[in-house]
């Protein structure tokens, strides 16, 4: 009886630790999904961006978000990255793009590294929305107010770190103007692209 007594309350003692422990995840999954984020338009307010992310940055403020009302929009372009493990002023690649059903629009998108040209550039719009995936690989693109601002976000939030990209474009839709943030417990980083749309054929 009393080695059964001390089994009940080693399992006791162990499910509290687990309570413990699911609840301290359950939480800082949920501090981690509904903290505010930053303005992504502000960053190289007080960053060291090169001249190429200052001029993204503008192009980005300036910008709008109505270019999601086509079925399908596809961009790629140059991309600069705010890393320690980059040059800063070396220009990388990237491409995202955007399919809209009603009221729902997805995107998928992917970056090359050290390049010498635009991997992508070539394909049309339809080409470069397969090469990134079928529809199942494609996340929610969604609407998001940050300082009385509009922005569209595609986030990916864990517990260990945050993952937001922020699209908007010229007036004339045939420029993307690309903002991302991956913030960790012990680190940060950032990206800024400039893409040109594909066009359909």
């Amino acid at each position: 009886m009393k080695d059964m007594n001390s089994k009940t309350k080693n399992l006791q003692s162990s499910l509290r630790v687990y309570y413990i422990c699911l609840f301290s995840v359950i939480f800082m999954m949920s501090v981690s999904a509904t903290s505010s984020p930053e303005n992504p338009g502000q960053f190289c307010e007080t960053e060291n961006c090169t001249e190429a992310m200052k001029d993204i940055s503008q192009h980005y403020k300036a910008g709008q978000i109505n270019f999601i009302k086509q079925p399908l929009r596809s961009y790629s372009g140059n991309c600069f990255h705010l890393n320690p493990d980059y040059d800063a002023e070396h220009t990388h690649h990237g491409a995202f793009a955007f399919k809209t059903q009603g009221e729902t629009t997805t995107t998928n998108g992917v970056f090359s590294f050290f390049s010498e040209t635009d991997p992508y550039q070539n394909m049309s719009a339809a080409e470069l929305a397969n090469y990134l995936g079928d529809d199942k690989t494609y996340a929610p693109l969604r609407a998001v107010e940050i300082d009385g601002e509009p922005h569209f976000e595609l986030s990916f939030l864990t517990v260990e770190n945050s993952i937001r990209y922020w699209f908007r474009s010229s007036p004339d839709f045939q420029r993307l103007f690309l903002i991302g943030q991956n913030a960790g417990v012990h680190y940060a980083s950032l990206v800024f692209c400039e893409f040109n749309l594909h066009q359909t054929k």
